[in-house]
């Protein structure tokens, strides 16, 4: 895994419906036939990969537990058997409103996800 200046890992996952491949901003590409498999295999650890794609949309894949809301009745937490996830930031794209900061934990790890460009494809 290659790293940022400040420590931090930076990686690109792009995939289809048949395959998924992890670019290091080194270069160095990772293949395997799904996201899951993919985070697996390059970081050792099992990552809901479709279900982040939910829920960098502010959406959720109706199996999520003890969901809560904000004023803005925007999703601000809930929780799925692995991991509890928080959004603390949304922010306009375009005529949407959509989230720019999900943080993610679990008994083992603490992620922090920032958004820094929605694609509009992604939407």
């Amino acid at each position: 895994m290659s790293f940022n200046p400040v420590g931090r890992p930076e990686l690109s996952i792009k995939g289809n419906k048949h395959s998924a491949i992890a670019i290091q901003s080194n270069g160095d590409t990772f293949r395997a036939d799904t996201p899951e498999q993919l985070m697996q295999q390059i970081v050792g650890w099992s990552f809901p990969v479709q279900s982040v794609k939910l829920w960098l949309q502010g959406k959720t894949l109706g199996t999520e537990l003890n969901l809560s809301y904000n004023d803005n009745n925007q999703l601000q937490s809930f929780d799925t058997p692995a991991w509890h996830a928080s959004i603390d930031r949304y922010k306009a794209v375009g005529e949407k409103i959509l989230p720019h900061r999900i943080k993610l934990e679990n008994n083992q790890l603490r992620l922090t996800i920032i958004i820094k460009q929605h694609h509009q494809h992604f939407l």
